[in-house]
């Protein structure tokens, strides 16, 4: 297919030393790039047959071949991703489905919205987040530009010790901006992120 992106599609790394293989999905495949090795490099990396593979080697950085093998739009990522995971059957690689890349559409984010009409009716709190604390989840998400959506906000500042997943990182906006993958397995509130409920008054 003809695509305008030539940084967008399905990638893969081959260890030389073995040619054990992981196949992955980006939107910016130069810059995941520069994330793995990255981890890689600093023995923290989310794939832990990768790691101890590239620790075993004595080359480094050159123990990794990188090639881009797909270039796609950003919708067709989680297809491709599978369809060439079912085909190379890469060892590294821990689901057959791949990680799912999830793009978030316009109407995810309405439903999302609309999920949590009317809990900003009533004064919850005071919504902390990295970027200020704010009396209201729609204030929070104002001062970021909607990166992080007024739903989001509210699950996140209400819920912070839930886990931060591939897919979650792969829905936020705020995320992708602010953070590389290493932020994968994190707990929100090690963001930031928290509420300070109102205490009621009889």
């Amino acid at each position: 297919m003809t695509n305008e992106n030539d940084n967008c599609g399905i990638y893969v790394i081959e260890h030389r030393d073995t040619g054990r293989t992981y196949v992955g999905a980006s939107s910016n495949i130069k810059k995941r790039h520069y994330h793995h090795l990255r981890e890689l490099y600093k023995g923290t990396h989310h794939n832990e047959e990768l790691q101890e593979a590239y620790n075993q080697s004595a080359t480094g950085n050159s123990c990794l071949e990188f090639r881009t093998i797909e270039l796609c739009d950003i919708d067709e990522l989680g297809e491709r991703e599978t369809a060439h995971i079912v085909e190379l059957n890469p060892v590294f690689n821990k689901y057959e489905g791949g990680g799912g890349y999830f793009v978030v559409s316009d109407s995810w984010r309405e439903k999302q919205r609309k999920r949590l009409v009317g809990k900003q009716i009533r004064k919850v709190g005071t919504f902390k987040t990295p970027f200020g604390d704010f009396p209201s989840s729609c204030a929070a998400s104002r001062a970021v530009d909607n990166l992080l959506s007024q739903p989001a906000v509210w699950n996140v500042c209400t819920n912070p010790e839930i886990e931060i997943t591939r897919q979650a990182y792969c829905k936020s906006r705020y995320l992708q901006v602010n953070f590389d993958e290493s932020v994968i397995g994190k707990r929100w509130s090690d963001l930031g992120f928290g509420l300070i409920k109102t205490v009621e008054q009889n």
